[in-house]
Order: C-alpha cells, then structure tokens, then sequence
C-alpha cells in the first residue's frame, strides 16, 4: 500500500515537474522551426520575442562617456538604463519626456565621483535620485524601477 502512494506520488511529481519546466518554458521560445523557416531574418522573431516578454520596460538610448564630477581618478561613465513603468499606459508620456529624463540622468552623473559610483551602494543611491527625479516630472509616479543594462567607468 505504501509502495503504490510513493509510486503515484512520484510520477505526480515527475509529470508537474515536466509541465512546470518544459512546456511553460517552451511557450515563450521562439521555435526552432520557426527561425529556420526564416534564414533571411531569425533576430526578428528573437526581438519579437523579447519586446512582447517586458512591454513595460523603456530602454533609453545609451549614455556613452558621461563625465564625472573634477577630481576623480576615472573621469567618465558609459551606461545603458531601462526603465521599468508602473503601468504600460505611461509609455506614451514618458517617451515624450525622454530628452528631459536623459538630462536628469546626465546632470546627476555629473555631480558623481568615481569613488561614490564604484560601490552597489553609490549606485543604489544614484539610482533612487534619479528616479525620484524623473517621477517629479509626472503628476503621480510614473517609474517603477530603474535597471543598469551596462556600466562601465573609464
């Protein structure tokens, strides 16, 4: 009797495990079949893809060579941000404000050091001053979060 639970309990574990890990995981892939049937163009459906996955996600233009506040031993950032919305309504709005949000973020890099900037805790901080900021342009908040895609200090 107790041979034929575990039994059942362990293809009930097995079965779920399958569907949890195969079939969810397959239905955001793109299928191989389809990228073939393609050959001119398979980054298309790859960013297809991707961009259905975050529709709530803005990724700005990159920041290449931002310069750092004068008597640093690095004197410059480059940079990649996304920003994460609180609803997918506040895509319009904020991509209007774009050019405004990109001197938000210049002008704070500005008033950086290098040495503030190189911790997780100089980019945390960074990060919420920044995103305080691009909320106050808004009548209610608008940016849930603010990711770094790529930071590098030169």
């Amino acid at each position: 009797m107790i041979m034929a639970a575990s039994l059942v309990l362990l293809i009930g574990l097995t079965s779920g495990t399958w569907h949890v890990f195969f079939n969810d995981m397959a239905q955001g892939v793109p299928k191989v079949n389809e990228i073939l049937s393609n050959p001119g163009n398979p980054q298309a459906i790859l960013t297809h893809e991707a961009e259905s996955v975050f529709e709530d996600v803005i990724d700005l233009d990159p920041f290449d060579h931002l310069p750092l506040r004068p008597g640093s031993t690095m004197s410059r950032v480059s940079m990649n941000l996304s920003l994460e919305l609180i609803d997918i309504r506040f895509k319009e709005p904020v991509n209007a404000m774009a050019d405004r949000i990109r001197e938000i973020i210049s002008g704070q890099v500005q008033q950086m050091t290098w040495l503030s900037l190189r911790t997780p805790e100089g980019k945390i901080m960074f990060k919420y001053m920044v995103l305080k900021r691009i909320n106050s342009l808004f009548p209610k908040a608008t940016v849930r979060n603010i990711y770094f895609t790529f930071f590098i200090m030169q």
